[in-house]
């Protein structure tokens, strides 16, 4: 059995998936301009060790690390990846104004997420930016959002403002903060889950009842917030690529 080796460069997170029969090995490294190439090359090895490999994929949102990362891909496994973006057979109708900038990491996530329910699907992925997706029931991806993720809302207030303090995202106790600190907290999650929540409905105005999925680093400070129907399904965007890949060498 030979496995297949899926990277997902993000702005914060580059996560590596290396699938084989039915077992999923994951590493996560930060995202790092420097050390990159390097810190791939171990990963691979730690992740492959001799396995033989059919095939690899790369989405990609940091376009100054892409072509190292292909080399040490390319050096270690002999093969060369594919640069997944709109152009990408994946079995998914693109049908936006300007497709070219639709993030490849999206596209993953659309196709992993369109396979679990094959209907009309809104993917929200909360990472570094919180994304929606919206994939409808005949495989046509036709748009989504983009709004800041928590960590970053939560950056930017601290940044931005003289007195307000840097803080790691938590699951807020109650709505209503009765300090700095909670009111904050209570702002960003509440604040999210609720313009979720508003983008779900226009969504459903506009093509009709849809399935959600949700993914992302943030999900677990999100999740609980949520007041709709749900699935979660980790490491989405790796389960995308492999999915793309499969069409590919079949």
């Amino acid at each position: 059995m030979k496995g297949r080796l899926c990277v997902d460069i993000g702005n914060t997170t580059i996560k590596i998936g290396f699938f084989i029969s039915d077992e999923l090995r994951t590493a996560s490294l930060k995202t790092d301009l420097k050390s990159g190439r390097e810190d791939i090359k171990s990963a691979l090895q730690e992740l492959i060790k001799n396995e033989p490999t059919e095939g690899a994929i790369i989405s990609s949102v940091v376009t100054e690390l892409t072509e190292a990362i292909v080399d040490a891909i390319e050096e270690f496994t002999g093969l060369r990846p594919i640069l997944l973006d709109y152009r990408t057979d994946t079995g998914l109708r693109i049908n936006l104004n300007k497709p070219e900038t639709l993030g490849p990491d999206r596209i993953a996530n659309a196709v992993a997420a369109y396979e679990l329910y094959r209907e009309n699907v809104l993917v929200v992925d909360f990472g570094t930016a919180t994304t929606t997706t919206v994939v409808t029931e005949e495989a046509e991806l036709i748009g989504g959002h983009i709004m800041p993720g928590v960590e970053t809302m939560l950056k930017s207030l601290s940044e931005r403002t003289s007195r307000l303090p840097g803080l790691e995202p938590e699951r807020p106790s109650l709505p209503l903060g009765r300090d700095t600190k909670s009111s904050i907290m209570s702002g960003v999650i509440y604040g999210t889950a609720g313009a979720v929540r508003r983008l779900r409905d226009e969504v459903e105005r506009e093509i009709g009842s849809c399935s959600v999925v949700i993914t992302g680093g943030m999900a677990w400070v999100v999740r609980d917030f949520l007041d709709f129907p749900y699935t979660l399904v980790p490491m989405l965007t790796l389960k995308g690529l492999n999915k793309i890949l499969d069409r590919s060498i079949s």
